[in-house]
């Protein structure tokens, strides 16, 4: 699709049609130019996977006979990096916010 300059539309420069604009050659020619966005989904996913497999493990547990008072407790999910548990809940918190939590 060739894309309307209206600058030089208004100028009257070059073509009103298929021009292309300083910026929009410098993007294409350096298409890497912006860092990708970082995503969660690695840690979400080991997160799901975690909690499928204890929910698996309760199963098991409970058709061998066993009742939820005698079951081990869960596995704590792994911190984010840069943030502070809380003795109590076990939640974590940035630093700030952990400071306000706790006391």
């Amino acid at each position: 699709k060739r894309v309307y300059d209206a600058t030089a539309a208004r100028t009257g420069k070059r073509s009103r049609w298929g021009a292309r604009s300083q910026a929009q050659t410098e993007k294409s020619k350096h298409p890497n130019l912006r860092r990708p966005k970082q995503t969660k989904w690695r840690q979400q996913h080991e997160a799901f996977q975690r909690a499928i497999r204890e929910a698996r493990g309760m199963q098991r547990h409970l058709r061998n006979g066993g009742t939820f008072r005698n079951m081990p407790p869960p596995e704590r999910a792994p911190l984010a990096p840069g943030h502070v548990a809380c003795p109590k809940c076990g939640r974590g918190f940035r630093a700030a916010t952990a400071q306000q939590h706790i006391s």
